[in-house]
């Protein structure tokens, strides 16, 4: 007999794997709202689409601030199963300035880190 474990997203979990507090709506789109300097389409579109929410549809998180918490967590608690990189491939991933200036093509410092890694891997 083959069993399936629940399914489970980062969006809606069952009542019983997270241990919550349910939020109002009203409460949860000012907290958004403040978040979003009142852009009340990103306020909005947060609360329908983005904050997680129980398997009942209660808002569980009260702020973006919570869901960059539990991403935080989530993409920390996938790393960990990964083997450390070494330091000169750590290094690759996050140039300095001074790296930066160099790989450019024209060597000015107005290039950003991430079109001197472009610059680098094009040469």
């Amino acid at each position: 007999m083959i069993t399936t474990a629940p399914s489970l997203d980062l969006f809606t979990m069952p009542k019983s794997v997270v241990k919550h507090e349910a939020h109002d709506r009203e409460h949860v789109l000012a907290e958004a709202l403040r978040y979003f300097h009142g852009d009340e389409l990103a306020a909005t579109t947060w609360v329908n689409k983005y904050a997680l929410r129980d398997g009942q549809g209660h808002l569980i998180e009260k702020s973006p601030v919570d869901m960059h918490r539990r991403m935080a967590r989530e993409f920390a608690r996938i790393e960990r199963g990964y083997a450390p990189l070494p330091a000169e491939r750590r290094a690759l991933l996050s140039p300095t300035v001074a790296n930066a200036k160099r790989w450019t093509r024209h060597g000015s410092s107005t290039f950003s880190t991430a079109s001197a890694m472009w610059c680098r891997r094009a040469a």
